[in-house]
């Protein structure tokens, strides 16, 4: 009987021991995310007194070193944008007037605030007599296609 004791006394450890594991490991999560969600709140401090910082010296620009940072800062946030804008191209997307929310290029509202999507006016492209094209949808094709991209007809 004491060799059932004892297996029953090292089970009863055993759980203890992982009861403890798990809520030294549950605690330390806790500590780890309570540490990110301070530190994530340090960096938009610090974000948000950079930009007042950025701001009043950029229209005063007194000091040479500052205004050597802020001209830098402002060429970097226009190649920014230019590059936004080209993944927005790649990607179908546009931005929505009212919101500033990409949304699809075809989508008629925003789904963020409802805007209707202003269409710029599409301008008329001349169609070039070379230019191989589907004969199912119309849709221009590379030299080598044999499929078109866009509905999938065979093209051979």
């Amino acid at each position: 009987m004491s060799y059932f004791n004892e297996i029953k006394n090292k089970l009863a450890q055993t759980g203890q021991t992982a009861i403890q594991k798990t809520k030294t490991f549950s605690e330390e999560s806790k500590i780890n995310q309570e540490i990110n969600e301070l530190l994530d709140q340090n960096e938009e401090l610090f974000a948000r007194i950079g930009k007042i910082i950025f701001e009043k010296y950029a229209v005063a620009n007194q000091d040479k070193e500052i205004g050597e940072l802020i001209e830098t800062l402002n060429a970097n946030n226009d190649c920014l944008e230019e590059k936004y804008q080209k993944r927005r191209k790649l990607k179908g997307l546009e931005l929505c007037h009212n919101c500033g929310m990409e949304v699809s290029a075809d989508a008629s509202f925003c789904p963020g605030c409802g805007s209707k999507i202003e269409k710029a006016p599409i301008e008329p492209v001349e169609e070039d007599p070379d230019q191989r094209t589907c004969p199912n949808c119309g849709n221009p094709l590379a030299d080598n296609a044999k499929f078109c991209p866009k509905c999938g007809e065979r093209v051979e």
